[in-house]
Formats: C-alpha cells, structure tokens, sequence
C-alpha cells in the first residue's frame, strides 16, 4: 500500500468538503488517474494495489469511501466489499470497475456496495458520484 495523502477529513481549503477515500485497483495508471483527479478535488487519497490488501488498508485509514475495481476475472467482488465493511464498518464501497456496465449496477448493491461506476466513464464520473454521495 502506498500513502499519497492521509490525515483527518475536513475541509478542503476551498471551501468544499475533504473526504479519506482509499483506490483499490491493480492497475498503476488508473490508481494515478483517480489520485490525481481526487486530490485535485482537496480529498485525501490512500492508495492500495491489490484487492487482498484492501481490508488490512481500510482497517488502518478507515475511509469514508472505498473505490474498488472489484469484477474481473476470478474476483470475488462480494468477499472484498465484505472483508473492507468488516473492516472500515463506516465506509462506503463504490465498484468502479471495467464489467459489463449493463449488469454493473445490479452486482455491486449484490456485492454490498453503494454504487458503481463503469470505467469507461472515467475519474469525471468518480466525481460526479461523490459530490452526490456527500452531498
């Protein structure tokens, strides 16, 4: 797991809202982009490069909100949503994931998460969805 930013939520300076957000995803480039995209927001950004990492990661920053690519091949999305609620009991999961965008939706509520975000939507669409859910 490699640190960008942590500390207490709060706000951002700008006179908007900070939250802890921990990325999941075993993708280098795409935890880049959403890093680089949430911190550009004033949100504290925690990275962790695996899914087996993910609940030890949100045990130790307890974040408000979890994104994870948790559909691909061989992954069980629903006992990595349970394992980081498990963890961070607080935190809300939101699946950003490159699955099929139709059945995306409907697997991470099944999942347990809060909402989903298909990847070809882009860190925009990450945004967007966040200033909806702390809104």
């Amino acid at each position: 797991m490699s640190t960008t930013v942590q500390g207490m939520a709060g706000t951002d300076g700008k006179g908007g809202y900070s939250v802890r957000l921990l990325v999941v995803d075993d993708c280098p480039d795409m935890r880049f982009l959403l890093r680089l995209a949430l911190t550009g927001q004033g949100h504290q950004v925690t990275e962790a490069c695996a899914r087996s990492g993910a609940a030890e990661a949100a045990a130790m920053v307890q974040p408000e909100v979890v994104i994870l690519e948790g559909f691909g091949p061989g992954l069980d999305g629903a006992g990595v949503v349970q394992a980081i609620l498990l963890a961070s009991p607080r935190s809300r999961v939101v699946m950003f994931s490159a699955a099929d965008p139709h059945s995306l939706g409907a697997r991470a509520e099944a999942a347990g998460a809060v909402a989903a975000v298909p990847k070809l939507c882009g860190p925009g669409a990450v945004i967007d969805l966040l200033d909806r859910l702390l809104a």
